[in-house]
């Protein structure tokens, strides 16, 4: 997928923004809210993106090179997300965060990190990473929505997927502790332990951008998600 940089951006800082892109599994189209939805969005008010808790600086107070990483992150998904907005107000984690998802979108398949993230999200109460998440997997992962659903519980209608979402989500809630009889069920779908060690990090990657969100309760700039029935078979 070819980066567009904006002029004086440096080649480092086109690396990270094309990480950035490449996380969500392909080219992304720039989402338009529909005006009819019943979703809230939120629209700049002199030159600020409203947020919850956490100060979003003004497009002209970005940090020229978190500057530069927004913008190739626009070009890639044809939209700044509020998430990315809110944390260029320190380059460097931005940095961090766009390198490990860049990084981290070269191991496993795209819809097994969806199905991870959607676990992960649902595990940490997240409601702005399950809405883009649900939103990327549903329009750019070519997931249908029973899959959409089942991940959230940490399932898929796929069964090696289901045991790296169910893996995942009992990463999150034991803290890693996981039983033996747990890491056995992830290695009996078929998974080596390089790959357990990859479906670990990419769980991590999104707890990390959970934690982010749920202390900024980041605004919605897509269409939110309801629950989940936490029944679906497993």
């Amino acid at each position: 997928m070819q980066v567009t940089r904006r002029p004086g951006a440096t080649d480092a800082t086109g690396r990270v923004a094309a990480s950035a892109g490449k996380a969500f599994g392909g080219a992304l189209k720039h989402y338009e809210p529909d005006m009819d939805s019943t979703t809230t969005t939120h629209t700049p008010t002199g030159g600020r993106f409203a947020v919850s808790r956490l100060n979003v600086p003004p497009i002209e107070d970005v940090p020229a090179g978190a500057q530069g990483i927004l913008d190739n992150v626009g070009a890639q998904l044809g939209f700044v997300p509020n998430m990315f907005k809110t944390i260029a107000s320190n380059p460097t984690v931005l940095e961090v965060v766009t390198t490990l998802q860049g990084t981290l979108s070269r191991v496993l398949d795209a819809k097994t990190r969806h199905s991870i993230a959607l676990a992960v999200s649902q595990a940490n109460g997240c409601s702005y990473c399950l809405a883009i998440h649900t939103y990327v997997a549903t329009e750019f992962g070519c997931m249908s929505g029973d899959d959409i659903e089942l991940g959230r519980v940490g399932s898929s209608v796929d069964p090696k997927r289901a045991a790296a979402a169910r893996f995942a989500q009992r990463v999150v809630d034991s803290r890693g502790q996981v039983s033996d009889a747990e890491l056995a069920g992830v290695r009996g779908a078929g998974y080596t332990d390089p790959q357990i060690l990859a479906i670990v990090a990419v769980t991590v990657q999104f707890l990390l951008t959970n934690f982010i969100n749920n202390v900024n309760q980041t605004d919605l700039d897509i269409p939110a998600v309801g629950s989940v029935d936490t029944t679906v078979a497993q």
